[in-house]
């Protein structure tokens, strides 16, 4: 039969391996905990998105004018979607007597992309006989534009989501070819011929 002395060292040995086995169990705990999180991250990790502006096209409708473009957005990434919370364009116009006009078009939000695809987003400027022309001066359609393209995304892996990203990108030195056929007094409109793509740069994640 045990001693008083002889049961104390035994519960006393005890308890230093049940701290042991805590201490342990804590440390595999974190770095579980650690391995789960990084591997989250990485997975949910923001694609880095190419905008360019294909298609672009104009054409003088009787006293105004047309830019019709696409904003073309390719997604690299085979595991991650793209669900746009805001896709929009503005472009500054400077006409031949000195006024500036700030155009503004945008896509239909919320909508998604899916991984590895590109998608082509139609976009319009408009300057019709309802604006102010005697301030315009003549449209010129012919000079290149610089297309400011904003958008504000969240990236899905299965059915987590990121958190918002905004993303802001210039499109410099954008051609729309110029038809000069079109009267005042014609209301048809001319379609003219497509000038190469123009990739934009600037911020995206």
């Amino acid at each position: 039969m045990e001693t008083g002395d002889e049961v104390r060292r035994r519960c006393r040995s005890v308890r230093r391996w049940s701290g042991k086995r805590c201490a342990l169990a804590a440390i595999l705990g974190t770095i579980a905990a650690s391995a789960v999180a990084t591997a989250v991250t990485v997975v949910l990790r923001p694609v880095r998105l190419s905008f360019s502006i294909t298609d672009a096209m104009s054409w003088h409708v009787a006293p105004g004018a047309i830019w019709a473009f696409n904003v073309t957005v390719a997604n690299p990434s085979r595991r991650a979607g793209v669900h746009y919370l805001l896709l929009s364009v503005s472009m500054q116009y400077l006409t031949p007597n000195g006024s500036s006009w700030v155009l503004e078009s945008g896509a239909p939000t919320p909508c998604y992309q899916p991984p590895w695809n590109t998608t082509s987003f139609p976009m319009a400027f408009c300057i019709t006989k309802e604006d102010n022309l005697s301030e315009l001066g003549r449209v010129n359609t012919s000079v290149p534009m610089n297309p400011y393209v904003k958008a504000r995304v969240r990236f899905k892996v299965g059915p987590a989501y990121t958190k918002p990203y905004e993303i802001t990108v210039l499109c410099n030195h954008v051609y729309f070819a110029n038809n000069e056929s079109s009267s005042a007094s014609s209301h048809s409109h001319q379609r003219v011929h497509v000038h190469p793509p123009v990739n934009c740069t600037g911020t995206s994640p």
